[in-house]
Protein backbone atom coordinates (compact mmCIF):
# COMPACT_ATOMS: atom_id res chain seq x y z
CA UNK A 1 0.00 0.00 0.00
CA UNK A 2 1.12 3.53 -0.71
CA UNK A 3 2.44 4.84 2.65
CA UNK A 4 0.69 8.15 2.14
CA UNK A 5 -2.63 6.37 1.66
CA UNK A 6 -1.96 4.18 4.67
CA UNK A 7 -1.23 7.14 6.93
CA UNK A 8 -4.36 8.92 5.79
CA UNK A 9 -6.51 5.84 6.41
CA UNK A 10 -5.05 5.45 9.89
CA UNK A 11 -5.88 9.04 10.81
CA UNK A 12 -9.41 8.69 9.45
CA UNK A 13 -9.95 5.48 11.42
CA UNK A 14 -8.78 7.26 14.55
CA UNK A 15 -11.32 10.02 13.95
CA UNK A 16 -14.10 7.50 13.34
CA UNK A 17 -13.36 5.65 16.57
CA UNK A 18 -13.24 8.88 18.55
CA UNK A 19 -16.55 10.19 17.22
CA UNK A 20 -18.43 6.94 17.75
CA UNK A 21 -16.70 5.69 20.87
CA UNK A 22 -16.52 6.91 24.41
CA UNK A 23 -16.74 10.64 24.99
CA UNK A 24 -14.76 10.44 28.22
CA UNK A 25 -11.49 12.34 28.51
CA UNK A 26 -8.89 10.68 26.23
CA UNK A 27 -5.38 9.74 27.24
CA UNK A 28 -2.47 11.86 26.07
CA UNK A 29 -2.68 12.17 22.25
CA UNK A 30 0.17 10.80 20.15
CA UNK A 31 2.76 13.12 18.72
CA UNK A 32 3.03 14.15 15.07
CA UNK A 33 0.22 14.33 12.49
CA UNK A 34 -2.12 12.00 14.38
CA UNK A 35 -1.73 14.11 17.50
CA UNK A 36 -2.74 17.20 15.53
CA UNK A 37 -5.83 15.36 14.32
CA UNK A 38 -6.82 14.45 17.89
CA UNK A 39 -6.27 18.00 19.08
CA UNK A 40 -8.42 19.40 16.28
CA UNK A 41 -11.18 16.91 17.13
CA UNK A 42 -11.09 17.92 20.79
CA UNK A 43 -11.58 21.55 19.80
CA UNK A 44 -14.44 20.78 17.40
CA UNK A 45 -16.10 17.82 19.13
CA UNK A 46 -19.22 19.75 20.13
CA UNK A 47 -19.68 20.92 16.55
CA UNK A 48 -19.27 17.37 15.18
CA UNK A 49 -21.69 15.90 17.71
CA UNK A 50 -24.28 18.61 17.03
CA UNK A 51 -24.28 17.76 13.32
CA UNK A 52 -24.72 14.08 14.16
CA UNK A 53 -27.60 15.04 16.45
CA UNK A 54 -29.29 16.87 13.56
CA UNK A 55 -28.82 13.88 11.27
CA UNK A 56 -30.14 11.37 13.80
CA UNK A 57 -33.25 13.53 14.27
CA UNK A 58 -34.26 12.88 10.65
CA UNK A 59 -36.53 9.82 10.52
CA UNK A 60 -35.07 8.48 7.28
CA UNK A 61 -36.85 5.13 7.57
CA UNK A 62 -36.68 3.44 4.16
CA UNK A 63 -38.68 0.34 5.12
CA UNK A 64 -42.14 1.75 5.69
CA UNK A 65 -43.68 3.09 2.43
CA UNK A 66 -45.17 6.17 4.06
CA UNK A 67 -45.13 9.57 2.30
CA UNK A 68 -43.99 11.39 5.45
CA UNK A 69 -41.03 9.07 5.93
CA UNK A 70 -40.18 9.28 2.25
CA UNK A 71 -39.99 13.06 2.64
CA UNK A 72 -37.64 12.53 5.59
CA UNK A 73 -35.36 10.49 3.32
CA UNK A 74 -35.17 13.36 0.86
CA UNK A 75 -34.44 15.74 3.73
CA UNK A 76 -31.60 13.51 4.88
CA UNK A 77 -30.05 13.42 1.42
CA UNK A 78 -30.29 17.21 1.16
CA UNK A 79 -28.50 17.63 4.48
CA UNK A 80 -25.69 15.34 3.37
CA UNK A 81 -25.34 17.05 0.00
CA UNK A 82 -25.10 20.45 1.70
CA UNK A 83 -22.48 19.16 4.13
CA UNK A 84 -20.39 17.93 1.20
CA UNK A 85 -20.75 21.25 -0.60
CA UNK A 86 -19.54 23.08 2.50
CA UNK A 87 -16.51 20.81 2.38
CA UNK A 88 -15.82 22.08 -1.12
CA UNK A 89 -16.84 18.94 -3.00
CA UNK A 90 -18.57 18.95 -6.36
CA UNK A 91 -21.91 17.25 -5.73
CA UNK A 92 -24.29 15.52 -8.12
CA UNK A 93 -27.72 14.54 -6.79
CA UNK A 94 -28.87 11.76 -9.11
CA UNK A 95 -32.59 11.10 -9.50
CA UNK A 96 -33.53 7.48 -8.75
CA UNK A 97 -37.02 7.46 -10.21
CA UNK A 98 -40.13 6.27 -8.40
CA UNK A 99 -41.51 3.18 -6.70
CA UNK A 100 -44.94 1.73 -7.44
CA UNK A 101 -46.50 0.06 -4.44
CA UNK A 102 -48.82 -2.99 -4.59
CA UNK A 103 -51.85 -0.80 -3.84
CA UNK A 104 -51.11 1.39 -6.84
CA UNK A 105 -49.56 4.28 -4.91
CA UNK A 106 -46.35 5.74 -6.32
CA UNK A 107 -43.60 7.17 -4.13
CA UNK A 108 -40.38 8.84 -5.26
CA UNK A 109 -37.14 7.02 -4.52
CA UNK A 110 -34.51 9.09 -2.72
CA UNK A 111 -31.63 10.25 -4.92
CA UNK A 112 -28.07 8.99 -4.92
CA UNK A 113 -25.36 11.49 -4.02
CA UNK A 114 -22.13 11.44 -5.98
CA UNK A 115 -19.47 13.80 -4.64
CA UNK A 116 -15.89 14.40 -5.71
CA UNK A 117 -13.17 16.33 -3.96
CA UNK A 118 -9.90 17.02 -5.75
CA UNK A 119 -8.78 15.93 -9.21
CA UNK A 120 -5.00 15.53 -9.03
CA UNK A 121 -4.14 12.51 -11.24
CA UNK A 122 -0.85 12.08 -9.35
CA UNK A 123 -2.65 11.32 -6.10
CA UNK A 124 -4.36 8.10 -5.08
CA UNK A 125 -8.15 8.00 -5.26
CA UNK A 126 -10.02 6.97 -2.12
CA UNK A 127 -13.71 6.08 -2.41
CA UNK A 128 -16.06 6.32 0.57
CA UNK A 129 -19.48 4.68 0.40
CA UNK A 130 -22.32 4.82 2.86
CA UNK A 131 -26.08 4.95 3.26
CA UNK A 132 -28.22 7.41 5.18
CA UNK A 133 -31.47 5.49 5.49
CA UNK A 134 -32.32 3.57 8.66
CA UNK A 135 -34.46 0.69 9.85
CA UNK A 136 -37.67 1.42 11.77
CA UNK A 137 -37.12 2.37 15.41
CA UNK A 138 -39.72 2.51 18.17
CA UNK A 139 -39.24 2.65 21.92
CA UNK A 140 -41.50 -0.37 22.31
CA UNK A 141 -38.90 -2.31 20.33
CA UNK A 142 -36.56 -2.03 23.31
CA UNK A 143 -35.09 1.45 23.02
CA UNK A 144 -34.42 3.03 26.41
CA UNK A 145 -34.23 6.49 24.85
CA UNK A 146 -35.97 8.26 21.97
CA UNK A 147 -34.26 6.67 18.93
CA UNK A 148 -34.41 9.91 16.96
CA UNK A 149 -32.92 12.06 19.73
CA UNK A 150 -29.18 11.61 20.07
CA UNK A 151 -28.68 10.87 23.76
CA UNK A 152 -25.50 10.51 25.79
CA UNK A 153 -25.54 7.72 28.38
CA UNK A 154 -22.42 6.86 30.36
CA UNK A 155 -20.22 8.64 27.85
CA UNK A 156 -21.72 6.92 24.80
CA UNK A 157 -24.07 8.33 22.17
CA UNK A 158 -27.30 6.50 21.33
CA UNK A 159 -29.61 7.18 18.41
CA UNK A 160 -30.94 5.47 15.30
CA UNK A 161 -28.27 5.67 12.61
CA UNK A 162 -25.47 6.73 14.97
CA UNK A 163 -23.44 3.68 13.95
CA UNK A 164 -25.40 2.42 10.92
CA UNK A 165 -24.72 4.45 8.95
CA UNK A 166 -25.11 8.18 9.50
CA UNK A 167 -22.34 8.34 12.08
CA UNK A 168 -19.70 6.68 9.88
CA UNK A 169 -20.63 8.79 6.83
CA UNK A 170 -20.41 11.96 8.88
CA UNK A 171 -17.14 10.78 10.43
CA UNK A 172 -15.55 10.47 6.97
CA UNK A 173 -16.77 13.95 6.09
CA UNK A 174 -15.37 15.27 9.36
CA UNK A 175 -12.10 13.45 8.71
CA UNK A 176 -11.64 15.16 5.36
CA UNK A 177 -12.67 18.48 6.90
CA UNK A 178 -10.06 18.01 9.62
CA UNK A 179 -7.29 17.17 7.16
CA UNK A 180 -8.13 20.17 5.00
CA UNK A 181 -8.13 22.49 8.02
CA UNK A 182 -4.77 21.15 9.20
CA UNK A 183 -3.38 21.36 5.68
CA UNK A 184 -4.30 25.04 5.59
CA UNK A 185 -2.61 25.58 8.96
CA UNK A 186 0.50 23.83 7.66
CA UNK A 187 0.51 25.92 4.50
CA UNK A 188 0.20 29.09 6.57
CA UNK A 189 3.09 28.00 8.79
CA UNK A 190 5.13 27.28 5.68
CA UNK A 191 4.45 30.74 4.27
CA UNK A 192 5.47 32.34 7.54
CA UNK A 193 8.62 30.22 7.64
CA UNK A 194 9.60 31.28 4.15
CA UNK A 195 9.42 34.92 5.24
CA UNK A 196 12.57 34.55 7.29
CA UNK A 197 12.66 31.17 8.96
CA UNK A 198 13.01 27.74 7.44
CA UNK A 199 10.30 26.51 9.81
CA UNK A 200 9.43 22.92 10.63
CA UNK A 201 8.48 20.32 8.06
CA UNK A 202 4.74 20.12 7.64
CA UNK A 203 3.90 16.60 8.81
CA UNK A 204 0.22 17.18 8.07
CA UNK A 205 0.86 17.73 4.39
CA UNK A 206 2.59 14.39 4.09
CA UNK A 207 -0.49 12.43 5.07
CA UNK A 208 -2.89 14.24 2.76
Amino acid sequence: MDPTLGNMASCQLALLLLLLGSMSAPSSPPAGPLGRVFQYIDLHQDEFVQTLREWVAVESDSIQPVPRLREELFTMMSLAAEELRRLGASVDVVDSGSQKLPGGQTLPIPPVILAELGNDPKKATVCFYGHLDVQPARQEDGWLTDPYTLTEVDGKLYGRGATDNKGPVLAWINAVSTFRALEEVGAQEGREGNDGDDGDDDDTGRVL
